[in-house]
């Protein structure tokens, strides 16, 4: 059997075959010995959800506009029109009305704010979340935003990515994305924390795997088989057993922002949704907010270059990470979106 779109599922042994075949996909089955046929139906009408309007003749959005009261001291969650989004309390600047708008693409590609390209790629509807307050809420606080998406329209070798639309840069941004599947109805669902409200939407999107290769007292770094030069070697703190990566090449490597504070002799790493705080001579950091120990602290030695345990700069910034300890080699390595 061939499939086509959609996403069917093929179960067989000798003298017996069943195929569940999803709804809205295509197949093709030359041989003709699929014993059991299952055809997957089309979800459920919901009752209360509008139907994807057609824009026409100069009209505007059709979709309602549903407004949510939040408590800023108590937080809460908002399932409006598919997405849900989930604010933890104390994370809003005060009291607000959240509103979420579910937009027509005929409109977005009449303003500009979609191409055929984007368009092509679009795997959900598209929303616009706003607040009667502040939308920006600051560094470390984050809400959570769930999107549910069009498995069948992501194309091979591509992944589900939420992305917001920033309209000084006149574009659609990545955000760092997991997917999630509901048990029950099988639904997928793009899942972010942002800190911030506009217009989001999922796009099926290219990746690409960066590569980091180090080794233990060596002054040189590969970058997807590019050379650096490092300015401090890694090594093994023989007390712990633990290996020491320079703190600065790692982070900027992976594409996080690093800040030295000089009067704190603090290190503040951020990436995404991630802050990480250290300071040099303690066992204790921050990642976003909450307090972790380490079994060794962070060094900073000569040309001044910040040592900290590589397992667990990886871990915090969410990349993998391997040490053989025969070639006693390091290997970053992480995915980023074309």
């Amino acid at each position: 059997m061939y499939s086509g779109s959609g996403h069917n599922t093929l179960i067989g042994g000798a003298g017996y075959d069943r195929v569940i075949i999803a709804y809205g996909s295509t197949y093709h089955y030359p041989q003709g010995d699929i014993e059991h046929w299952t055809f997957l139906k089309p979800p459920p009408k919901d009752p209360e959800k509008p139907e994807r309007p057609v824009s026409g003749g100069g009209g505007g959005v059709f979709f309602p506009q549903h407004r949510f009261s939040i408590n800023r001291e108590l937080g809460g969650i908002i399932a409006s029109q598919g997405v849900v989004i989930i604010i933890p309390a104390l994370v809003l600047p005060d009291n607000a009305v959240i509103t979420v708008t579910k937009l027509a693409e005929k409109e977005l590609i009449a303003l500009g704010l979609l191409t055929e390209e984007t368009v092509n790629s679009l795997t959900s509807e598209i929303y616009e979340i706003t607040t009667s307050g502040e939308s920006e809420f600051g560094d470390t606080n984050f809400i959570k935003i769930r999107i549910p998406f069009a498995l069948r329209n992501i194309a091979p070798g591509e992944i589900a990515v939420i992305h917001y639309y920033d309209p000084l840069l006149g574009k659609w941004i990545p955000l760092k994305t997991e997917v999630e599947y509901d048990e029950k109805t099988g639904q997928p669902y793009a899942v972010v924390k942002v800190n911030h409200l506009t217009k989001f939407a999922v796009f099926s999107t290219e990746f690409k795997v960066k590569v980091i290769r180090l080794k233990i007292g060596e002054s040189t770094a590969l970058i997807d088989g590019s050379n650096y030069l490092l300015t401090g070697t890694p090594f093994i703190e023989e007390s712990v057993g633990r290996t020491m990566v320079p703190l600065r090449f790692i982070s900027e490597a992976i594409g996080a922002e690093v800040e030295w504070i000089q009067a704190t002799q603090q290190v503040i790493i951020s990436k995404d949704e991630q802050r990480i705080v250290l300071t040099i001579g303690s066992k204790e950091v921050l990642v976003n907010k909450e307090k972790q120990m380490l079994d060794t602290a962070p060094l900073l030695k000569t040309p001044g270059i910040t040592y900290v345990p590589l397992r667990f700069l990886c871990e915090a910034l969410e990349t993998k990470v391997n040490y053989n300890g025969i070639t006693r080699e390091i290997t970053i390595t992480y995915n980023f979106y074309l």
